[in-house]
């Protein structure tokens, strides 16, 4: 498509002026695409908002703590290597710190038996992800 421009012939623009017009053009041109940057960056921030407290909604512990719970990449697993192999070393509580752990109902619950009715039921698990130790499921026969 080839666009034409006609000038008339009694209409005369000065070089001043004409200079004038392209810098209102170029300041408009750059005002715009400002607007619209400083547009797009509100937006994007708001979105960030947004999921940040959707994030918040559904985190299923307080926030407040979440330095204490952030680790680096790879360190549960060290942990956990550690632990297999014994490493780590022995974490023991004071009479205080170990009742801390539970609330009083749930100490309460821990001294209660619970009746298990004698006959056959399934053990274990045959899930992919499940451990080996867990695998294969199988039948167990409670006796009376």
């Amino acid at each position: 498509m080839t666009v034409a421009i006609v000038r008339s012939p009694s209409i005369s623009v000065s070089h001043k002026e004409r200079q004038r017009r392209k810098r209102y053009l170029y300041a408009t041109l750059i005002t715009c695409i400002s607007l619209a940057m400083i547009g797009g960056s509100l937006h994007v921030v708001r979105l960030g908002a947004v999921r940040m407290e959707d994030m918040r909604q559904m985190a299923s512990y307080d926030l407040k703590e979440e330095k204490a719970r952030i680790r680096a990449a790879g360190e549960d697993i060290m942990l956990h290597e550690q632990h297999e192999a014994g490493t780590l070393a022995k974490r023991t509580y004071t009479p205080v710190e170990a009742e801390e752990l539970l609330t009083r109902e749930q100490w309460e619950t821990l001294g209660t038996m619970v009746m298990i009715p004698a006959g056959p039921f399934v053990m274990g698990t045959n899930n992919d992800r499940a451990d080996d130790q867990d695998k294969p499921a199988h039948e167990v026969n409670l006796p009376a």
